[in-house]
């Protein structure tokens, strides 16, 4: 058998070391809905893991700590002042980015649609959510901004098809119901415009609801637990332990004595 020198071990770990390349990739693009005290709260990364290293708009980079069901708390590193919500012009740079990158990446393209749409770019904003639907055709949030931005360019049987769409996937989606309303509303069919006017109030959460039921949900935990979209039970364990056996004693022998109609 022929021996491995160490040498050559050595002199082929350095040649991989001198190859090697570090790439970065931007898995998920998300937004900034608030910043404060250092801290952005991120909405729509959902694959973030703590520790992981975020970059902001303006050369800002956080490290993402809080991992909440749908929002990130990340401690921004540098000037996080030039973080500000809304701040459109510093998205786009990382989304373009981002699309530079992969420019298939369909949470990338919904997120430019959005600039797009501020800017008043609908025809863009549009094909940028066409690319992400080609991806996923049920995802209900982009088939209503597509409704959306038809019904802010008066296309309104255009976009009551769209809203309808989202109805076939999900018959009580609130937003596709109030937009509907508008829709038929436009075209003059109050018929329609108030039966989806109805629906859109049946469906909608009662806002009072939480005041109400907030002091028994306080008091007995496990049925809030219960009502949360995502939430944990406690373990417990499958195989539970025998119970223990003792001996048991002979049973007592009959008493004699002087019954009702006995012998005496």
């Amino acid at each position: 058998m022929a021996s491995i020198k160490a040498d050559e071990i050595t002199k082929i770990l350095r040649a991989q070391i001198a190859n090697y390349e570090q790439a970065v990739a931007v898995e998920e693009v998300g937004t900034v809905i608030s910043v404060g005290d250092g801290i952005a709260r991120v909405y729509g990364l959902e694959k973030a893991m703590s520790g992981e290293m975020l970059a902001f708009p303006h050369d800002v980079f956080g490290i993402a700590l809080n991992l909440e069901e749908d929002q990130v708390g990340a401690v921004l590193l540098g000037e996080y002042t030039l973080v500000q919500e809304g701040d459109t012009g510093g998205a786009r740079i990382v989304l373009e980015k981002a699309l530079a990158l992969k420019p298939d990446l369909a949470r990338t393209n919904f997120f430019y649609a959005r600039i797009l749409k501020e800017e008043g770019k609908y025809v863009d904003a549009i094909a940028r959510l066409r690319n992400a639907l080609a991806q996923y055709p049920r995802d209900r949030v982009v088939r209503n901004e597509v409704g959306r931005i038809l019904f802010l360019q008066k296309k309104y049987s255009e976009a009551v098809a769209e809203f309808s769409q989202t109805l076939s996937i999900d018959p009580e989606d609130l937003q596709a119901h109030y937009n509907l309303m508008l829709c038929y509303s436009g075209l003059g069919d109050e018929v329609r415009a108030n039966e989806h006017k109805e629906r859109y109030l049946r469906f909608k959460a009662d806002e009072s609801a939480q005041a109400i039921t907030g002091p028994y949900r306080q008091a007995h935990p496990e049925d809030n637990n219960e009502r949360q979209p995502i939430h944990e039970h406690v373990s417990v364990a499958l195989n539970p332990p025998p119970k223990s056996v003792g001996k048991r004693n002979a049973a007592p022998s009959p008493v004699t004595g002087n019954q009702p109609g006995g012998s005496h």
